[in-house]
């Protein structure tokens, strides 16, 4: 059963990404996308599908895939069902660290892919910050550890307004893509990397399924099984830092994907970690993949920021986990 569940997921992501790749100003059909694939076109096809539209479509594949693994990750080893990379401030950490490399480091240009490493660098600090403040005594509380995300993502969230206003005031674009997210800057290039990026840190967190699976239990449970929580939490809260902040690099904020996408794949597979994180990271994809097919068809002629679909969708889903957890203490 969910060996044939499994299938059912590999196979309308693919029918997802022919139909994304046909989607467009310029519409072509399944069968054109599928012979352009094969190299069977004619040139012109050919120049759109592979040149034009797969890098995006791996691109949203590969965000998907990123943040829906490192949204499993993160509630798991916070022992919180409301955690995810944009409530607790990684992906603004993450825009004000490329930023910061535009404004101070852009006529360095030997300095090849520093959006990425100062990405990188603010999403491990926001993470660990947000961790120092919700821990007393080694134990987390969850409400503080919501209430440090969100004011710290409001603090980066500020510094970075405040540098696209005075760096990139004229640019209603970068305004936009920063700020809401997308993947209209796509290529083919960013496409591949940020995909094989998620996929290396996905294969990585999958190793540690058994410390996630002690560690969504409790700290004394998995220290009592003989798992090194100190160890297991640092990997992994690196893991999620790199793998957000490189995809985020890229597409700019996307919000709620890592929050709805878990619980999405846990009423599937359950809590068992070694399925639910390959779950989470496949439905995190399916959703970004539909989610760009929406931004760019709900209005015709123009193209939404990814980000508003995101938020439209989990917002609610959001406000419903509050309101659950509350009839329930």
């Amino acid at each position: 059963m969910e060996i044939s569940f499994l299938l059912i997921i590999f196979l309308l992501l693919l029918l997802s990404a022919i139909l994304a790749i046909s989607t467009g100003s310029a519409s072509i059909p399944p069968g054109d996308v599928v012979n352009a694939l094969l190299g069977n076109a004619d040139t012109l096809t050919k120049t759109i599908v592979i040149d034009l539209r797969l890098g995006r479509v791996l691109l949203a594949i590969g965000t998907g895939l990123a943040l829906g693994m490192s949204g499993c990750v993160v509630q798991s080893i916070f022992q919180n069902p409301l955690a995810e990379p944009y409530i607790l401030g990684i992906s603004a950490g993450s825009v004000l660290g490329v930023l910061l490399s535009l404004v101070f480091l852009s006529s360095f240009e030997h300095l090849k892919y520093s959006a990425q490493l100062f990405s990188f660098i603010f999403a491990l600090l926001t993470i660990v910050l947000v961790y120092r403040i919700a821990s007393v005594g080694g134990t987390i509380n969850p409400a503080t550890l919501l209430l440090g995300g969100i004011a710290i993502s409001a603090l980066f969230s500020a510094i970075t307004s405040y540098l696209i206003y005075t760096t990139f005031s004229k640019n209603i674009a970068t305004i936009l893509f920063w700020t809401m997210g997308g993947f209209w800057q796509a290529n083919l290039v960013s496409g591949i990397l940020v995909f094989v990026v998620a996929l290396i840190s996905g294969i990585c967190m999958l190793l540690f399924w058994r410390e996630l699976n002690a560690l969504s239990l409790g700290d004394h449970f998995a220290m009592n099984v003989g798992v090194d929580v100190s160890r297991a939490r640092t990997v992994l809260i690196a893991l999620v830092a790199f793998s957000v902040s490189f995809a985020v690099s890229f597409t700019g904020i996307i919000g709620f994907v890592g929050l709805v996408v878990p619980h999405i794949a846990r009423s599937i597979v359950g809590g068992e970690h070694k399925k639910l994180l390959v779950y989470s990271g496949l439905v995190g994809a399916l959703l970004l993949l539909w989610a760009d097919i929406l931004a760019r068809t709900l209005i015709y002629g123009e193209e939404l920021p990814v980000g508003i679909i995101t938020a439209l969708l989990g917002v609610p889903f959001f406000l419903y986990l509050l309101f659950r957890r509350r009839r329930l203490c």
